[in-house]
This record gives C-alpha cells, structure tokens and sequence, in this order.
C-alpha cells in the first residue's frame, strides 16, 4: 500500500529544514490519516523519541518551526486537564510547491554485462543482483492511505482560527459543519461574514465551542434565506408594477387611436 503524503514529501526539495525537522515532518506525513475527522496524524511523542533519537523538549521544537513555516497546520491544542495533546495535519499543497518536475531515474539500475565506456551512469556489475537506489528513509510498516485535506482547510481557515484558543480543543470539523458551511457558500455567504459571525459571538462560559458555532451557522444561513426571499419578493413586486405600467401605457394609446378613429368619421359625415 502507498502514501501518497509520504511520497510528495520525498519528492519535495523543502529548504533550510534541520534533519530533526524533516525526520519529524516526514513520519506526520507517513502518519496522516484521513478516514477521521478532521484528517489529522497524532504519533506518540514516545514514537518520535524513539524514530528520532532527539530529546522531547528538541521535538517540541522542531513542532514549533514546521507550524510556523505552515508546513504543519495544527488541528486541536493540547489539554492537560482534558487528556489531550496536540494533532497536526501536513500542509499538503505547500508541500507539493517544493517538488521540482525533473525525469526520475528509475528505482533500480538495468545490470548488464556489456563493456561500458566513458562515464556510465549506472555502476558496472556481473553478480546477477540489481542495484537498488533509496529514497528518503524507511516507510513505516503500516502507511496511512490518504484522500482529500479540503474539508479540513475550509474548516481551519473559517471556523478554528476564529474560535480563541483555549476552547479550540473542543470543536472539531464534521458532517454538520460541512453540510452548513456547503450551504452557506450555495446562497452566496463570503468566507469574510462567516468569520465576522463567529467573532460576534459571546464566548463567557461557553463551555464547548461545536455547540454555539452550529447554532451561529444555522442562524447564518436562515438570515440568509429570509434575505434571499425579501430580495425575490420586492423583485417580483417591481415586475409587477413595471407589467401595470405597461398595460396602462398600452390602453392609453388604443385610447388615443380610438378617439382619432372616430373624429375622422365625424368629419366625413359632415361633408357628406
């Protein structure tokens, strides 16, 4: 089974990282799961330790500088009161920006016995036994096959980002969040008014922000739809008025037609 993740990460020529840095950016990519919500990767901290060899205030660290260079976009904040710790998902389509499109040379070099001249590029050899060549280090026994991160960016960068920080543990993206923020973008909401609806709402005592951020949402999209519906009403209603002006219009001068039909006649009679 392949990882793709894993594989673009291989691919990808990512400047001024540490090998601390890309040890870890390279197991959350062999990590990442997508068949959760959010698609999110959570390696033990023992596992990284283990992988890494470095210290666990050294792997914080490294965390620190991937999350600021947005290679890794953080899902849920740790908790200690609430068992949690931090999960991050890799940023995909900053990785692939780093990937140079160049001929691949192929995973094992052709043996043959012919005699080579100048400078070959695959070494000379008569055993019989290919040469292999790897790439990056060892995948992990059991990679993680992913699908799509889009439903984890929309809900990042509209809803978490806006949620403060110590209740951003407690909402995570779903099928109803997705099904609203779907909704919201078919009747022509802009990510700007959702994030300006979120910022408005009173976050004293709230508890769990999943809650109160469907309620906002839904309240979103009704004032929309009754939007939607006074637009339509006072669109049919100029319609309307525009119809009756016409007809009026329109026996006006049948009207005028009319009267000039009939003084004609009178005046023919008269010469008569």
């Amino acid at each position: 089974m392949s990882n793709k993740v894993y594989d673009e990460f291989c691919k990808a020529s990512i400047p001024d990282l540490t090998t601390l840095d890309r040890q870890i950016l390279g197991h959350y990519c062999a990590r990442f799961n997508e068949t959760v919500n959010p698609p999110r990767a959570w390696p033990p901290r023992s596992e990284l330790i283990r992988i890494t060899g470095a210290r666990d205030k050294s792997i914080s660290r490294s965390l620190g500088r991937l999350t600021r260079r947005d290679l890794l976009k953080r899902v849920t904040l740790a908790s200690k009161d609430r068992g949690l710790k931090a999960e991050y998902a890799p940023n995909r389509p900053l990785i692939r920006s780093f990937i140079q499109v160049t001929e691949e040379l192929p995973n094992e070099y052709e043996v043959t016995d012919a005699v080579e001249t100048g400078n070959p590029i695959a070494p000379l050899s008569n055993s019989g036994a290919p040469e292999k060549v790897l790439h990056g280090y060892a995948k992990p026994n059991k990679p993680i096959k992913p699908n799509n991160v889009h439903s984890y960016d929309r809900f990042n960068d509209l809803i978490l980002k806006h949620v403060p920080k110590e209740l951003r543990a407690t909402i995570t993206t779903g099928k109803n969040l997705d099904t609203l923020l779907d909704e919201l973008s078919e009747l022509g909401v802009t990510d700007q008014a959702i994030g300006s609806a979120i910022n408005l709402i009173t976050w004293t005592n709230v508890i769990k922000a999943g809650a109160i951020v469907s309620l906002t949402l839904t309240g979103l999209v009704e004032e929309r739809k009754q939007a939607l519906a006074r637009e339509k009403y006072e669109a049919d209603k100029r319609r309307e008025l525009d119809l009756e002006r016409l007809e009026a219009e329109k026996n006006k001068v049948s009207g005028e037609s009319l009267d000039h039909y009939l003084q004609s006649v009178r005046e023919r009679l008269g010469r008569a």
